[in-house]
């Protein structure tokens, strides 16, 4: 469930002057770009063979994916290994974080559950590899305790959950560092005077042997935070593995507000990011695109051919009470609901539009409708980068219907009886601090069900959050798909629910207009 979970959900807290020398207790941590805490800890690295789509957030984490192989590189603390600087706590402090469980003279599975530091509890997880032409290996004395296999890789974990995250703790803060949230709080653990940003790498995992191979012993505790594109049994394929990335930031009073946000741009972007997305049509229409110089729309209005927003319908068969809000192109009379949305083709953007005067999908918490598949054709690989796939079900009242569609309307599968919508969304960093979009027209936006439920800021932007009712039936002919991505758009309020879904959905929008 993860890369790019990404949540920004740190602030820099003041703190006294902090010890530079980490608890003598033994443990591993994801090795940042930056390198080690400090060049006496010793490193290492573990490849696993994965499917070929796996990532890092590269500019973090100091990992490599070369094809199939892909490397995890690990800093290793011992405790009793020297260091000069100012003497730190010999424990951890108390709080919701993991480590990776470190042992240097041992290398087996025997007992690993009592060689956690002082108040951790052990966990583990299955990272499942394929099969075929497996080169899993590891190198260097600084790698996890885990069971290392041809087939899969079982790392083991220590975890703890006696804390707030909130209750900012005392760690070194010379360099960046790396610590995993828990399953239990999916949050990381503030630091002082550290500013702390969450993501995730993305373990392409198989499932060929995800009923069969784990730990010998159920763990102790909940497990770091991960998700699957797809569970199977107990584990699953494509693995999401949480991470909470430290880095010093300016010291400033202890506080709950989150930290100031960045400034708008001198110049707002006029192009869309060159991505392929659909968006919930706002009454005005669908966005213009392109240079300007001031004017309410281009002076050569674009030919469909040209430009890169192409509109389109949905027809629905809903009930009467149906109730799509003001600002929206969609209508609905009767229960006859048209759903009208504008379609983003990348590659059909016009000349103008480059790197400079482009928005950008930034980090932050909100959604959209997958506006094409990749070349690959896998569905849930097709989302655009930062952003994982979902979807959402839109149940007509009646089986024998007449829905229809036509013009650029959302990547789904287009039943009588429903129609299922597939969906992008991301949740990696705080809806308060803004993105950067075209600020030329209104456009609408969804948040996601998962953290805050608002509405994403954006600069130069006011937005409203807003509710679609629509009058949804509930008749099953779908059958359930295979778990969707851990995100999902705010929509799962139904009146009442029935099984998995249900009939009467309230559909969260997010309405934006210039300031």
């Amino acid at each position: 469930m993860l890369w790019q979970l990404s949540l920004l959900v740190g602030v820099s807290v003041g703190s006294a002057a902090a010890s530079s020398c980490w608890p003598q207790e033994n443990f591993i941590l994801i090795q940042p770009q930056s390198g080690c805490p400090d060049d006496n800890w010793v490193t290492g690295s573990v490849t696993n063979t994965l499917h070929k789509n796996s990532s890092f957030p590269e500019d973090l984490v100091n990992g490599t994916v070369n094809g199939e192989h892909v490397t995890t590189r690990f800093c290793a603390h011992s405790k009793d290994q020297k260091c000069d600087g100012t003497a730190g706590p010999a424990n951890f402090p108390k709080g919701t974080y993991c480590l990776w469980e470190y042992e240097p003279k041992r290398r087996t599975r025997q007992r690993t559950e009592e060689i956690c530091p002082v108040g951790f509890q052990w966990s583990w997880m299955n990272i499942d590899d394929i099969n075929a032409h497996n080169a899993n290996s590891h190198e260097g004395p600084g790698i996890p305790l885990a069971e290392y296999f041809s087939h899969s890789t079982v790392p083991y974990f220590c975890c703890r959950d006696d804390g707030e995250a909130k209750d900012a703790i005392e760690l070194p803060t010379d360099k960046d560092f790396i610590l995993l949230p828990t399953m239990a709080k999916k949050t990381c653990q503030e630091v002082k005077g550290m500013t702390v940003k969450k993501t995730s790498i993305y373990y392409s995992t198989s499932d060929e042997e995800s009923n069969v191979h784990g730990a010998p012993t159920v763990p102790d505790s909940t497990p770091p935070e991960y998700s699957y594109d797809v569970v199977v049994n107990n584990w699953g394929r494509g693995m999401h593995l949480a991470i909470c990335y430290y880095s010093q930031g300016p010291h400033v009073a202890k506080t709950n507000k989150l930290a100031e946000p960045p400034a708008a741009p001198a110049v707002a972007p006029v192009c869309w990011p060159k991505d392929d997305f659909v968006l919930l049509q706002a009454k005005s229409g669908c966005p213009s695109e392109g240079s300007w110089s001031g004017e309410t729309r281009p002076l050569q209005p674009l030919l469909p051919s040209s430009s890169a927003w192409e509109p389109g319908t949905v027809r629905h068969i809903f009930g009467p009470k149906t109730n799509i809000p003001a600002v929206s192109a969609s209508t609905s009379v009767n229960g006859v609901t048209t759903l009208k949305y504008c379609k983003h083709q990348g590659k059909r953007q016009p000349w103008s539009c480059n790197a400079q005067n482009s928005g950008t999908f930034g980090l932050g918490s909100y959604c959209f409708f997958l506006g094409s598949i990749s070349d690959t054709g896998i569905f849930d690989h097709s989302c655009p980068a930062g952003f994982n796939y979902n979807w959402v079900v839109l149940d007509n009242i009646v089986a024998a219907n007449e829905t229809a569609e036509s013009g650029g309307v959302p990547e789904g599968e287009y039943y009588h009886a429903s129609i299922v919508y597939y969906t992008c969304c991301r949740n990696d960093g705080d809806v308060k601090i803004p993105i950067n979009l075209p600020t030329k027209d209104p456009f609408i936006l969804m948040p996601t069900m998962e953290g805050q439920k608002g509405c994403q800021a954006v600069n130069g932007m006011k937005v409203d959050y807003l509710n679609m009712f629509l009058d949804t039936g509930d008749m099953f002919f779908i059958p359930m798909l295979n778990n969707a991505t851990w995100m999902a758009n705010d929509y799962h309020v139904y009146n009442p629910a029935k099984g998995h879904w249900g009939p009467q959905m309230d559909f969260k929008i997010c309405y934006y207009s210039a300031k």
